[in-house]
């Protein structure tokens, strides 16, 4: 869901452009990346993964 993306600028430059002796305009250069994390909705999903691990770590601590 592109609602949860954060996303945070890394970089970013602004050139002017000249011609002669005149600016004829300006050159932007941005840098945009998703912060790095877990995306919206997953974490159900890990508590499950958790909670199955878990069990599965018990089952094979009770083997002799």
């Amino acid at each position: 869901n592109p609602d949860f993306l954060e996303m945070e600028v890394v970089e970013r430059q602004v050139f002017n452009m000249v011609r002669g002796f005149n600016t004829t305009g300006r050159n932007m250069r941005v840098r945009v990346q998703v912060k790095p994390g877990l995306i919206h909705g997953y974490d159900a999903l890990l508590a499950k993964l958790a909670a199955d691990a878990s069990r599965g770590a018990e089952g094979r601590e009770k083997k002799p």
